[in-house]
């Protein structure tokens, strides 16, 4: 068997492995994969810094989690090292209806602690457990790059950990239609930017059908909802081909855990509906300038949810994407990938922009109905009285719909509507309280005290 070494500079790690398995940096160490589908894997980290806990907590930590996604996991205790510096523990468990082996060992060092083990199928692990071994005891600290921290200068939106010597841009980018933000960031190694990352929010949109009376959205192109496979070949390809004629595709790897999330998105916001999705990281090769790149993506294909009298839209995310010579590739991606692991978004900024952008979403889709109403009317105006008819019907659902809206609105905001003694109605006061009173100015005052009562000049409303 050959092997390797690698070396993660960002992580600051370096380990040998087999010829054919696959390393997948992660933060503060590193997973050995035996196969693709990473039913066998070994993991080392390093666990650093200020106030160093000890090996047991350390131990404790590891195993709370391993009993979090294992309940019915076996865990027994196999001895300190040589220098009774650290902890060793084996455990078994069940998933999926195969039995599962492994091990975790936790030492301490002069300045860390190291975090390492294996896990695999129990009917493969013998086979397996003297190349875990030897990964295991390969792991050791290297020096790692130097980096800062950039935070986005405009609205202080997200954060990223970049190479010292790296140029950088980006901030929000806002649509001007809607005010809906976009978050854009560019790292770069070289005035070229042939060794960059590339990270943007912003999703491609289609429209996967047809709303009343066949009208789209204008701008947007219609096109069937297509997988990560049918995009990367239908829109892909020919997009990037038109500035890198050799583009081609070397692999297109599905991230189930990624599409697990997606679906578990989609059922939170359209409940009842089943709303197609997929993701993958694709990595490409071209050549720009007589240079041999590759490039690595991740890719997002998924449906927005089913809405009445609305085209059905969705959507194509690249959130992140990164590159590099081949020939300088497998020594830079880690500390690419390290960068992408490290963005950040603020969850203040994040808070705020979804609220506005519910209400926005709110306004849009009432502005849509009206000038879907008033093209159905302008056709249908010089028809007979059954065309009446069937417009009157039709207002009227949208009444129904319009109300709907507006109750879902003020339900967002807080706001109710109340109605005088003299049938007025006083409209977008403040909600959740039982009992309201106006004056002759239209002032309000609301309290959910049932004994209040203010006296001369105000009159109760419902």
């Amino acid at each position: 068997m050959d092997w390797e070494l690698y070396t993660d500079p960002w992580c600051g790690i370096e380990l040998e492995h087999p010829t054919g398995w696959t390393v997948r940096p992660e933060a503060g160490g590193a997973r050995v994969l035996a196969d693709e589908l990473g039913r066998s894997w070994a993991y080392g980290r390093w666990v650093a810094g200020d106030g160093l806990p000890s090996p047991e907590s350390v131990a404790k930590g590891f195993l709370a989690r391993l009993r979090s996604r294992y309940p019915t996991v076996k865990v027994f205790r196999a001895g300190d090292d040589t220098e009774g510096s650290g902890l060793t523990f084996r455990f078994e468990a069940h998933s999926a209806g195969h039995r599962t082996v492994g091990l975790v060992r936790v030492a301490a060092e002069a300045e860390f602690i190291l975090v390492v083990g294996y896990m695999g199928l129990a009917e493969e692990m013998s086979g397996l457990r003297p190349s875990f071994e030897r990964v295991l005891r390969s792991f050791r600290p290297v020096e790692p790059v130097a980096r800062t921290s950039w935070r986005e200068p405009g609205e202080g939106a997200f954060a990223i950990q970049v190479p010292l010597d790296w140029g950088t841009q980006g901030g929000v980018q806002r649509d001007p239609g809607t005010g809906f933000a976009q978050l854009v960031f560019q790292a770069s190694a070289d005035p070229n930017a042939l060794v960059c990352l590339y990270i943007s929010t912003a999703p491609q949109m289609f429209v996967n059908g047809s709303g009343i009376m066949g009208m789209g959205i204008p701008g947007l192109p219609m096109c069937p909802y297509c997988g990560v496979d049918g995009f990367v070949r239908q829109i892909l390809l020919p997009q990037l081909g038109q500035a890198h004629p050799d583009v081609r595709v070397e692999v297109v790897r599905r991230l189930p855990q990624a599409e697990l999330r997606l679906s578990q998105e989609a059922a939170q916001v359209a409940p009842g509906q089943s709303l197609r999705c997929s993701a993958a990281e694709v990595i490409l090769s071209y050549s720009e300038n007589g240079v041999a790149l590759r490039q690595v993506q991740e890719l997002r294909t998924y449906e927005g949810p089913a809405a009445m009298m609305m085209p059905r839209l969705w959507f194509a995310e690249t959130p992140w994407s990164y590159r590099a010579p081949e020939d300088e590739f497998d020594a830079t991606r880690p500390v690419l990938a390290g960068m992408v692991d490290s963005f950040e978004v603020q969850p203040g900024w994040q808070s705020r922009e979804m609220g506005m952008r519910q209400q926005q979403v709110m306004a849009s889709h009432r502005r849509t109905q009206n000038l879907q109403m008033a093209t159905f009317w302008n056709i249908s105006r010089d028809q007979d009285m059954i065309d009446s008819m069937i417009m009157g019907s039709y207002e009227r659902r949208s009444a129904a719909q319009d109300r709907v809206a507006k109750g879902w609105s003020d339900a967002t905001l807080g706001r109710r509507d109340v109605v005088t003694a003299w049938g007025d109605t006083i409209y977008g006061v403040e909600g959740g309280f039982n009992r309201y009173w106006t004056n002759a100015v239209g002032d309000v005052l609301a309290t959910d005290n049932w004994l209040f009562e203010p006296g001369l000049g105000w009159d109760e409303v419902r």
